[in-house]
């Protein structure tokens, strides 16, 4: 019976990712397989379903990146990199004790690391983290810091995607080999080991915290420096202060991190105005197949025809790319025979057929 409603499920789930991935006309694509599951919670197997299959996909990019990079220059990979999946298939999925499991081969365009700032909005590097709490007083739950944390890491463009397979993965009290060995399970990119001790007098009516954090930062290869934060935090209640100094301790933390450790993954957000002139082509269609795949490729952010006549097609296009980047990822359009391309002024000349043999448009 739940094998027939895992089929239900995955009909509609693959109609709702299909709408998410841009089949897209491309030279380089390679095959790549990708893992992914999800713990049936409060019965919720929809939702489980869903997570293990984006997981899968996820996966699969991931894998095919870390063919051709070292693990740690790849970001996190989020849903806004289904563009680059053609196409896919599942190669097994099934239930079992409560979790949901796929797997799923793709084929993945090949678009270089250092052209993501280019076709993807939104880079993050993903992080799981630990918290180690000890205090005189026990006013709040781990789950409230956690929430706390979770949101400062996204303010300073960390991604947390992986956090909840990583804490469901440890035990109560987990040992420094536990963490490292379920970090290295993960997708994530930096493990945060933090560690918080506190104590909260009174002071009147008021509340006083006094707190010591201290970060530990791994990645796979290696252990970076320890960075320590103290700070006091004066609120109505014991535990405003307690969620006050904590916060301000990670952010702090977190702020010198992104300033000195860890820089945020390069983002370009300049646009430019450039014009792409189609000559010597066959048809319109041709020419807008070329100007699509730019598009969906996130190589050109917008365009607008500005003239069209059976010598030459221009358009006005705005573009986080450089021209001569862009000129480069047009000449490699066609798998077949690379487009003729030319740099003039603030245009981009793209001659079809025109240095070729035959189908000369006059």
């Amino acid at each position: 019976m739940i094998k027939l409603f895992v089929n239900k499920i995955f009909i509609y789930l693959s109609l709702f990712i299909l709408g998410s991935l841009c089949c897209v006309n491309i030279s380089d694509a390679y095959l790549s397989t990708g893992r992914g599951s999800s713990i049936i919670e409060n019965n919720n197997l929809k939702k489980a379903e869903r997570e293990a299959y984006k997981r899968a996909l996820e996966n699969a990019i991931s894998n095919f990146y870390k063919q051709y990079n070292r693990v740690e220059t790849i970001p996190s990979i989020t849903g806004e990199f289904f563009k680059f999946i053609n196409s896919y298939k599942i190669l097994n999925r099934y239930v079992d004790d409560f979790t949901v499991y796929y797997e799923i081969e793709a084929d993945v365009q090949k678009v270089d690391l250092k052209d993501l700032s280019y076709t993807v909005k939104n880079i993050k590097d993903a992080v799981v983290y630990f918290l180690d709490i000890t205090g005189n007083v026990s006013v709040v739950k781990q789950n409230e810091l956690g929430k706390i944390a979770s949101d400062l890491f996204n303010k300073y463009n960390f991604s947390t995607d992986y956090q909840k397979e990583f804490s469901l993965s440890l035990g109560v009290k987990p040992r420094y080999k536990d963490l490292v060995d379920t970090f290295a399970n993960t997708g994530g990119k930096f493990l945060f080991d933090i560690s918080v001790k506190y104590e909260i007098d009174k002071a009147d009516i008021d509340s006083i915290c006094k707190m010591e954090m201290l970060t530990k930062i791994y990645t796979r290869e290696k252990r970076m420096p320890p960075i320590k934060y103290s700070t006091s935090v004066i609120k109505p209640s014991t535990q405003d202060a307690l969620l006050g100094a904590f916060t301000k301790s990670l952010d702090k933390t977190l702020g010198y991190v992104t300033s000195n450790i860890i820089k945020s993954p390069e983002k370009n957000t300049r646009i430019m105005d450039y014009h792409i002139i189609a000559l010597n082509y066959k048809t319109y269609s041709e020419v807008m197949d070329l100007i699509n795949s730019l598009e969906d490729k996130g190589l050109v952010d917008s365009y607008k025809l500005v003239k069209y006549n059976h010598k030459e097609i221009l358009f006005n296009i705005k573009t986080k790319s450089d021209i001569g980047e862009l000129s480069e990822k047009i000449k490699g359009y066609h798998p077949d025979y690379p487009l003729s391309v030319e740099i003039l002024d603030e245009s981009i000349l793209v001659d079809f057929y025109g240095k070729k043999e035959g189908n000369i448009v006059q």
